[in-house]
């Protein structure tokens, strides 16, 4: 059968119309659901955004000062090395983010303790003029992670605190966790006037590695641009205040690295100056006590003129050699530095008297590259591939370093025998000059030598010490430290969009759970996709608890369904005078073949024609007790010769025309009983008394008794329940169906029910039905007849499970 309703809705089916209009018909029935999936969605969105603690984000700019971006176009080809400009910004980044700067700025701020006010639901950290207590630890580095946090009370009035059952005055000592604690009253802390007293709040101690670590995880640094040598620095954090003190704090202790980094080489020049300046400041003060001791002996009061002129030239010469002395020393150190120091500890020499441009060159990009990478050590592993690049830097700056030293030294070493050349010349001139007044030229012009190295070291270790007091960072903060007016997270309307879409999904997966994945069958399409027999008719779910549901003027829609299935049944051929048999069977018990049995007879014997119902289910019979049938003699007493056809055959109350045959004792042998040639008989004779006879046989999957008496019968009527027989049993059927053991076999689609959920006493009134028809035209007054019954809220929701 197909009704005029004939656009059946089934999910794994295309149809017409687009896809808002197959999602809406697919979904809407269920409103109910969606209405409260998403409702518990949203409401869960909101518990979470009201418990969940707000994360602020706090932004700030640092600029890295570099002289060498922007000098020129040969610069240019240098961003093209591996030692370029932008290297630089990413070394600064690295140290800005490394373990021993954050570490002391936890030790600066003292967030080694912190201190959370308890909530009803969600505690909060205190910080800032929040925290009512100062704590400072006595060792910072020797401060222990506590694993809970202890509660400790306040007394403001008394001036005291309480922990662990002790009570200590602000301001003193406490021992705790195996460390002494300073602890003191925060100045910028107002109580509240509500405050309780005392004042509970929990009191936990973390290693100072430990936070530290915590803050770097949630630090991030990056450069604005690749040409751009402005760092920005951002973090996440539950307690703004706290991050914003971090990082503008991290910015001055990364100054203060920088400028003891920047101080080092002026450390080290003042150390070898004040070396030097003690070695000769003792050979100036022998020289002097042996001009004084040589004049008091010999009595020498002036020198002649030509002494002075004498001595003026070996005074230039002296001079001279002097300073090539110093330049050799000079060249002897710097080459030990280069061949044998090692770049953490040894001291830089002095370049003093060496004006070699080349050579001071050299020098200074080895210092650079050798700082650089004791730096970078701190806070890269010993094999990452920069330590790697800039020892490659180095061990190629070395020899030409050693080179240029030795072409240094070979220039020096002719200067100073030319020197001492002439100065043997100028020897010769003393034969005339008396042997005192030579004897006091050589004292005096050692006294000159020795006067002028200690003025040019005192004017050396000025200038050391005027370039380490001038030195500054070379970075500069843009922009300090902010953090944002609104939490970045959790996001409010994201969350409220996740609930919803949670929700909806929710919803969806309830539909796809109770149908696309339902091992039962649900639409008619699955049927006629994977069975070719027809489907003669549908029949509705109904509240009603009779079981005969056609009567004479009694006008439900299922009795109307009953009667669209007996007008059908005229396309089977049944319509003989007499002996029309139609047999009703099933897969399993349950499927309603019992209520098809005797609505169908029922229906039947409204047109005047005599039925009779026959239950055949001997095992389990129900048809009686549906018609409201005391027990007695049936089938079984009749083929065993204990009661006669007319004993066996009783007429139903009420109902004209309509006749049963119960099946009587339950006998050992049924498959027997309705093979035997008494049921043959039996049944000739039956064909002759009525016009129709409607057999209600046992299911088919369980026993053979209804393919024993499938030719006694015309025709054949399958039922499946809708949302009770399985989907493998329709295989089962189609077998059937294709092996011609039945006569006309047909199905009939019991049970159907509309989609959705009902409300209200009344069907679901939205969407399509699970089979042709039903679900468009019957959606309310379906249940007219049950208006006098009050039902439940529950009930009246939940009335789609019912069977």
């Amino acid at each position: 059968m197909q009704s005029e309703f004939d656009d059946s809705f089934d999910l794994n089916q295309s149809q017409d119309g687009n896809l808002f209009t197959q999602i809406v018909q697919t979904y809407l029935p269920f409103w109910p659901v969606f209405v409260l999936t998403v409702t518990l969605s949203v409401l869960g969105s909101f518990f979470y955004l009201r418990y969940t603690p707000p994360v602020y984000q706090v932004n700030a700019k640092l600029l890295v000062k570099d002289d060498k971006n922007g000098a020129g176009a040969a610069q240019m080809l240098d961003a093209l090395d591996i030692f370029g400009d932008k290297k630089v910004v990413d070394n600064e980044i690295e140290i800005i983010q490394s373990a021993p700067l954050m570490e002391q700025v936890v030790r600066d701020l003292n967030l080694y303790t912190t201190q959370t006010h308890i909530g009803n639901i969600l505690d909060r950290e205190l910080y800032g003029q929040q925290a009512p207590l100062q704590l400072v630890a006595m060792e910072k580095d020797s401060v222990q992670s506590m694993r809970e946090a202890i509660p400790i009370n306040v007394d403001f009035q008394q001036k005291r605190f309480s922990i662990q059952g002790k009570s200590y005055p602000l301001g003193s000592r406490l021992y705790l966790n195996g460390q002494y604690y300073y602890v003191s009253l925060n100045p910028a802390f107002v109580p509240a006037k509500d405050l309780p007293k005392p004042y509970t709040i929990l009191l936990k101690t973390h290693a100072v590695a430990d936070v530290a670590a915590q803050f770097l995880t949630s630090l991030k640094a990056e450069a604005s641009t690749k040409k751009s040598t402005v760092i920005y620095l951002s973090m996440e954090t539950i307690v703004p205040h706290k991050g914003r003190d971090v990082i503008n704090q991290l910015f001055k202790v990364y100054d203060e690295f920088a400028i003891e980094d920047k101080n080092l080489v002026a450390k080290n020049t003042l150390r070898f100056v004040e070396q030097r300046l003690g070695i000769v400041s003792d050979e100036l003060q022998h020289v002097e006590e042996n001009i004084k001791d040589y004049k008091t002996r010999e009595g020498i009061v002036n020198i002649s003129e030509q002494g002075k002129l004498f001595l003026e030239s070996v005074k230039e010469h002296d001079q001279k050699l002097s300073e090539i002395g110093i330049q050799l020393s000079v060249l002897k150190d710097i080459e030990q530095y280069v061949t044998a120091k090692k770049p953490s500890s040894a001291v830089v020499p002095s370049l003093m008297g060496i004006n070699d441009a080349t050579l001071v060159q050299l020098l200074g990009k080895l210092y650079e590259a050798e700082l650089q990478l004791s730096r970078i050590s701190k806070v890269t592993g010993g094999q990452s591939d920069l330590q790697a690049q800039l020892r490659e830097e180095i061990a190629a700056l070395k020899p030409s370093i050693l080179e240029n030293i030795g072409s240094i030294r070979v220039n020096l070493k002719t200067a100073q025998a030319n020197l001492q050349k002439k100065l043997k010349e100028s020897n010769a001139m003393l034969v005339d000059i008396p042997s005192k007044e030579k004897a006091l030229v050589e004292i005096s012009r050692q006294q000159t030598i020795k006067n002028t190295i200690y003025i040019f070291l005192l004017q050396k270790r000025e200038e050391s010490a005027l370039s380490s007091a001038s030195a500054i960072a070379d970075s500069r903060v843009v922009e300090p430290a902010v953090f944002s007016p609104a939490p970045i997270k959790p996001q409010r309307n994201i969350i409220y969009l996740i609930g919803l879409a949670l929700g909806i999904g929710l919803g969806v997966f309830y539909v796809l759970f109770k149908e696309t994945y339902n091992p039962k069958v649900l639409f008619r399409g699955e049927i006629e996709r994977r069975v070719k027999a027809p489907i003669l008719g549908e029949l509705a779910q109904g509240d009603s608890e009779e079981h005969i549901v056609v009567k004479a003027g009694k006008r439900t829609i299922l009795a109307e369904q009953f009667r669209m299935l007996r007008t059908n049944l005229a396309y089977l051929g049944l319509n003989q005078e007499k002996g029309n048999v139609i047999q009703v069977t099933s897969s399993i018990s349950g499927e309603g073949k019992s209520f098809v049995s005797g609505n169908l007879a029922a229906t039947i014997a409204l047109t005047g024609r005599s039925v009779l119902v026959m239950e055949l289910d001997l095992r389990k019979p129900k048809v009686r007790q549906y018609f409201g049938i005391e027990k007695g003699s049936g089938v079984t007493d009749y083929l065993i010769e204990l009661a006669t056809l007319d004993q066996v055959i009783q007429a139903v109350p009420q109902a004209d025309n309509l006749f049963i045959m119960s099946a009587g004792a339950i006998p050992p042998n049924p498959t027997e009983l309705l093979g035997s040639d008494a049921f043959q008989s039996m049944m000739e004779e039956l064909k002759q008394r009525f016009d129709y006879i409607v057999m209600d046989t046992a299911p088919i999957s369980l026993v053979t008794d209804s393919q024993v008496l499938a030719h006694h019968a015309q025709a054949t009527m399958y039922v499946l329940r809708h949302n009770y027989t399985t989907k493998n049993y329709l295989d089962f059927i189609q077998q059937l169906f294709v092996s011609n053991k039945f006569n006309k076999l047909n199905l009939i689609y019991n049970g159907l029910k509309p989609r959705g959920l009902k409300m209200y006493g009344k069907g679901y009134g939205y969407g399509y039905g699970y089979g042709y028809g039903y679900g468009y035209g019957y959606g309310y007054g379906y249940y007219a007849e049950d208006k006098g019954k009050k039902q439940s809220f529950w009930s009246k929701l939940t009335r789609s499970k019912k069977s």
